[in-house]
């Protein structure tokens, strides 16, 4: 059973609070119109005050009145593997009926780390009715601590996919990778990192202790790659029709290739990497006892 640590709450925002504190959810768009069923994600930087707004939806993607329930927010690390969970009590954001924030918890907020957040709504019983679990991309800043430890930027992410501003995709007007596909790629580099060959127990990492940011990156790519790949595959369709031609999903086999190359690159990495590890822990040194 996990640790459940509850927020004093000492630092809780008034409900309704705006201002440079506040952090809302990524809207993900797909041909102008909103992707209202995607998992949410919002980023944070370490230390920084914050207090999350989001609305909770349905499983239709519709706001849900949650107006006459208790709500509680559960924090905890989004590989799974460090198993204590922050709870902290969500209020209803007057006069949305759907809208709810809640304050980080403090050591959430000082932890470099990738987040899952889990919005609990619960009868006067305290009977969880249905629940809404979005990301949070807790990154670096100055004011934490100087652990190497923690995921890469998320502006370290786009540029090494040269997609740091919406300006450098010359065909769409936005990002091409959102924030949750970096959260979601990011923690499966993590979880790849664990479950390949060899496990063993002092190499497994969570997404606040793994200390290896570049080879995160590269397992970053990978899963960022196989995701626009599918997105190309299920979406091409050339159309031709009184000589215009449309063919503008045609990069399936590009982006098949890409993850691929990042598969095979990153697949070595972790094997030499762990094998090195591995090999490092067969030597050690014992003291006599004596003087020499």
């Amino acid at each position: 059973m996990p640790d459940i640590i509850l927020s004093d709450g000492h630092e809780a925002f008034a409900p309704g609070t705006t201002g440079l504190a506040v952090r809302t959810p990524e809207v993900a768009m797909a041909y102008d119109e909103e992707l209202a069923m995607r998992k949410r994600a919002i980023g944070l930087r370490q230390n920084a005050l914050a207090t999350i707004q989001f609305t909770i939806l349905g499983t239709d993607g519709n706001p849900v009145d949650v107006s006459d329930y208790d709500i509680e927010v559960r924090f905890r690390e989004a590989a799974l593997v460090n198993k204590t969970i922050y709870s902290a009590t969500g209020t209803l954001v007057p006069p949305d009926m759907g809208l709810i924030e809640v304050t980080v918890p403090e050591t959430v907020r000082e932890t470099a780390g990738i987040f899952l957040a889990e919005a609990g709504i619960l009868n006067g019983d305290g009977d969880l009715l249905m629940s809404n679990e979005l990301y949070l991309y807790n990154e670096h800043s100055a004011w934490g601590d100087t652990s190497r430890k923690g995921p890469p930027q998320i502006a370290d992410f786009r540029l090494s996919l040269r997609d740091s501003d919406p300006y450098e995709n010359e065909l769409i007007d936005h990002f091409d990778y959102g924030l949750v596909e970096i959260c979601m790629a990011a923690v499966r580099a993590v979880v790849f990192w664990n479950e390949q060959p060899p496990m063993i127990g002092s190499l497994t990492y969570s997404t606040i202790t793994m200390p290896y940011r570049d080879l995160w990156l590269t397992g970053g790519h990978l899963f960022l790659f196989e995701m626009a790949e599918e997105h190309y595959r299920r979406n091409y369709l050339s159309y031709n029709a009184s000589g215009l031609t449309t063919d503008d999903k045609n990069r399936h086999r590009e982006y098949a290739a890409a993850w691929q190359n990042r598969y095979q690159r990153y697949r070595e990495q972790v094997i030499h990497k762990k094998a090195q590890l591995n090999y490092a822990r067969c030597y050690g040194g014992l003291g006599s006892g004596g003087p020499y």
